[in-house]
């Protein structure tokens, strides 16, 4: 059985509302995309810092970065376990092998959600795209039609 396509009458004000209201859903899923980058940046330069501090004897001395430029000297006591945050300032002391595991699996997560989101922006730019060439459809029409 073929199925009948409907035509549907939309004006260019809806046209343009329902654009405007796909273009402010792309522009903040390209948003959580770039925060998802930059979490995933940040895993990977923890990574690196916790391999590098398992190659370091325990009493040796280090610059900690406490933020905007500004070092504090220290010394790293132990070189096999970490403190890790497990949320709503719980601190949980793991070892880096564990730490490295959950970092490694928080870095798979945010690859398969920004995965996800590359996809659904692909689909949006598409709708938006189409709206736009049906907007610029109807005021080419209403451009075309004679003043009486």
């Amino acid at each position: 059985m073929a199925q009948k396509k409907k035509q549907v009458e939309v004006s260019e004000q809806q046209l343009m509302e329902t654009y405007k209201q796909e273009q402010t859903r792309l522009n903040s899923l390209k948003q959580a995309m770039n925060e998802i980058q930059q979490n995933i940046a940040e895993v990977l330069t923890t990574k690196e810092t916790l391999t590098e501090m398992q190659k370091t004897k325990a009493g040796e001395k280090i610059m900690v970065s406490v933020g905007t430029g500004v070092y504090i000297s220290g010394s790293i006591d132990n070189t096999k376990d970490v403190h890790f945050t497990i949320g709503g300032n719980v601190v949980k002391k793991k070892s880096v092998e564990d730490a490295l595991d959950t970092l490694e699996n928080m870095r798979g997560a945010g690859e398969k959600q920004l995965a996800a989101f590359q996809q659904e922006t692909a689909k949006l730019n598409a709708g938006v795209e189409e709206l736009s060439r049906l907007l610029i459809q109807a005021q080419r029409m209403k451009q075309a039609k004679p003043v009486l």
